[in-house]
């Protein structure tokens, strides 16, 4: 009989523990939880092109009927809001006579194969201001777009290499009729004259490849 009751009584404990265990309020533990890691996810591959985080550059050159020997690398790249940051080398300044301040642009239209930077015709100017337009670099609002030199200093012609690198904020890649692509860098000497310039090549209009290296195919931006 003792056994029985002890049976009887261990199976209604059992019971009554199991219920409140089931129904009982839940309270916040003391202790904070261990923060487990997010679940692992693999970054996104980035669609830039490959030669330095440029997405567009310009190799300026003299023009083969001038026997200048100015040369040098322009790259655009950028840097958020659409606007457009500019690293250049330019060597050779010091060798043009007389030695001078050099203004350089970017102009509306590519040069052709025969390298005459005449092809270029005028600065790009989305906005309408005339090439002889006076540029305050302290209101680059009321600028050409393509008057780098006006917004951002000349090029010293008494040094053989030139540097540079600057944020341009009327610069863009789009919309196409304010694009720089498909357009060109000159470089200007005495009078006006050009002694050097070159295409702006980019994997964003087919003129170049994702490592940068030109495809000589024609951009698909037209020109002004």
């Amino acid at each position: 009989m003792l056994k029985f009751t002890h049976i009887f009584v261990t199976y209604i404990f059992t019971l009554t523990f199991l219920h409140y265990a089931l129904t009982a309020p839940q309270f916040p533990s003391l202790f904070p939880a261990t923060p487990q890691p997010p679940p692992f996810s693999p970054a996104p591959q980035s669609q830039s092109p490959s030669n330095g985080g440029a997405v567009a550059r310009a190799r300026v050159v003299s023009p083969p009927n001038s026997n200048g020997r100015v040369n040098g690398d322009f790259e655009f790249y950028e840097v958020g809001n659409n606007q457009i940051g500019v690293r250049l080398t330019v060597n050779g300044l010091d060798t043009v006579q007389p030695i001078m301040q050099h203004r350089y642009h970017i102009h509306a239209h590519p040069i052709g194969r025969d390298g005459d930077c005449a092809a270029a015709l005028g600065h790009l100017s989305p906005n309408g201001l005339p090439d002889n337009a006076v540029c305050n670099p302290q209101s680059p609002g009321r600028c050409q777009e393509g008057d780098l030199a006006g917004k951002h200093g000349l090029l010293p012609g008494n040094e053989r290499v030139v540097t540079r690198q600057y944020t341009d904020t009327s610069l863009r890649l789009q919309p196409e009729r304010e694009s720089i692509l498909g357009r060109s860098v000159v470089i200007h000497g005495q009078d006006n004259s050009r002694v050097a310039c070159g295409n702006i090549i980019s994997s964003l209009d087919g003129t170049a490849d994702f490592s940068g290296r030109p495809t000589g195919r024609q951009s698909n931006i037209r020109p002004l």
